[in-house]
């Protein structure tokens, strides 16, 4: 990995659609990852997450002010940006200590976002508190139980409500995702102690060998890491780096906003647009073809609507025979009662 230089990431989506798009990228990226496929390197994933963090950020699409019902359906998901941040870091193998700090950087943050819009219950704040504090916290059996069967339920809700489709039930969707994150997240984070007690052990040891007269250095030495930097914290250090005090009503007043507005729209002045697909003669033919086959298939409609009709016909004629053949049978019977023939006996 080589090092990249923050600037590079300052940079934001002038729109909230193109915002949209690259998280949906990434997050089905994150899901592929899951399934042990890496096809969007890691480096390349928290690269576009650090972008759309910087245009959440900028286009203020958070409140201090504002409930977790009051937040637009399409911007739910934005709230799980720093667990997909916390989790990729902690998938980067090379300079693992570096990686692991922001890591629970990242998950400290999402819990503290999901907490300012109270979609964390007071035993799962007691819980982070607990492991925030002790780095040597271990749940107790009933706890690890207890939170097994959380995490079941909250699957099972999803489950149940996935396949509607109306806006209320995907946004309920997407709060039990939210929850179920706040689960691992959690647990990743006593996770993260307990490596960072293991990487602590592995330095004490190294440090021991090189201390050892008859050592030979024979590391590799490893690859360089990627510069990544946390927003700065508020003056309220309680409250969430994406959510913005400032005005961001009026971003578009921004001297960087309105210079990369213009050019995109001096670019698009002169822009070909709704290009033909097709010549004049080309679409005449078509045309021509298309009125054809109409014509064809509303006389093949047309003969078998008569056919239909004459076969309707035919059986109203059989009916009709039929029925005045049943009347004259019924009419000879009534002439010639029963046993009235020959009564002459032998």
């Amino acid at each position: 990995m080589e090092a990249q230089n923050f600037e590079d990431i300052q940079d934001f989506y002038l729109n909230e659609e193109d915002i949209s798009d690259n998280f949906n990228y990434v997050q089905k990226a994150w899901m592929e990852y899951e399934d042990c496929e890496t096809k969007l390197p890691y480096e390349e994933a928290i690269r576009i997450l650090k972008k759309v963090e910087n245009s959440i950020i900028k286009h203020g699409l958070f409140s201090p002010n504002e409930s977790a019902s009051e937040i637009a359906t399409e911007n739910l998901k934005y709230l799980l940006l720093p667990f997909y941040l916390a989790d990729i870091f902690g998938r980067i193998q090379e300079n693992r200590k570096a990686n692991l700090s922001l890591q629970k950087t990242y998950y400290d943050e999402f819990i503290k976002l999901c907490n300012h819009y109270e979609l964390v219950s007071k035993d799962q704040r007691k819980k982070w508190k607990t492991i925030y504090d002790d780095t040597n916290y271990e749940p107790s059996r009933e706890d690890k139980i207890q939170g097994f069967k959380d995490k079941k339920e909250l699957e099972n809700q999803i489950k149940n409500i996935e396949k509607i489709k109306d806006e209320d039930t995907q946004r309920q969707i997407l709060i039990l995702n939210i929850k179920t994150k706040i689960l691992r997240a959690i647990e990743d984070i006593r996770m993260v102690h307990m490596e960072n007690q293991i990487q602590a052990h592995k330095e004490k040891l190294e440090k021991e060998r090189q201390q050892n007269p008859n050592f030979e250095d024979k590391r590799v030495e490893p690859k360089k890491m990627s510069v990544w930097h946390v927003p700065k914290a508020h003056k309220n250090p309680e409250q969430p780096y994406m959510i913005s005090n400032e005005n961001h009503g009026c971003h578009k007043c921004d001297p960087l906003y309105n210079q990369k507005a213009k050019e995109e729209a001096r670019q698009n002045v002169f822009r070909a647009t709704n290009q033909p697909t097709m010549s004049l003669a080309e679409y005449a033919d078509q045309a021509s073809a298309m009125f054809d086959q109409m014509e064809k298939n509303q006389q093949e409609a047309n003969e078998f609507r008569a056919a239909e009709e004459a076969k309707d016909q035919d059986l109203d004629e059989i009916v009709d025979k039929k029925t005045l053949e049943e009347r004259a049978w019924d009419d000879w019977k009534d002439d010639n009662e029963k046993g009235g023939g020959n009564k002459k006996r032998y």
